[in-house]
């Protein structure tokens, strides 16, 4: 979506809040709820997907210098995970979670995340796979971009 970095001079679109999902019937009011999230952190975000099963994308808008931008659209991100999760969605509809979704995703599996590391343990015994990702990350996916952050 490069046309989207055209909407702010010196902003960049970034994928943060990405591949998340909900029933069909509810994608409008996630979308409504997406947008009322990103007004409430004065973010931009361009919601768009696959309407036919419920997968939902939304890209961001951020200054890739300015720290409280940056702050904000991972506040802004963290509400949009968490109004799939209320939506009877899932933080991860389509691709891996990674370190963006690793918080969001330990909240909404909780009561699974036992069994995946052992599963993980079994397929990996010697955890060279992506290691610290996933329901293993505990740092600060802001300090883990890579676009620079001032300060």
């Amino acid at each position: 979506m490069t046309s989207l970095s055209a909407l702010k001079p010196g902003f960049v679109s970034v994928s943060l809040a990405d591949d998340m999902a909900v029933p069909v019937s509810r994608v409008p009011e996630a979308i409504k709820a997406f947008r009322a999230i990103a007004e409430k952190h004065d973010v931009i975000v361009a919601t768009y997907g696959h309407a036919s099963d419920g997968n939902l994308h939304a890209k961001m808008m951020v200054d890739p210098y300015d720290r409280d931008n940056w702050e904000r659209a991972f506040k802004t991100v963290s509400e949009i995970f968490e109004a799939c999760i209320e939506l009877d969605g899932t933080v991860t509809g389509e691709h891996g979670v990674g370190i963006a979704k690793a918080i969001d995703f330990k909240k909404e599996r909780v009561s699974n995340l036992k069994t995946y590391r052992e599963i993980k343990t079994a397929m990996d015994p010697n955890n060279i796979l992506n290691p610290g990702k996933t329901f293993d990350f505990e740092g600060d996916p802001l300090a883990d971009l890579r676009y620079p952050v001032k300060d």
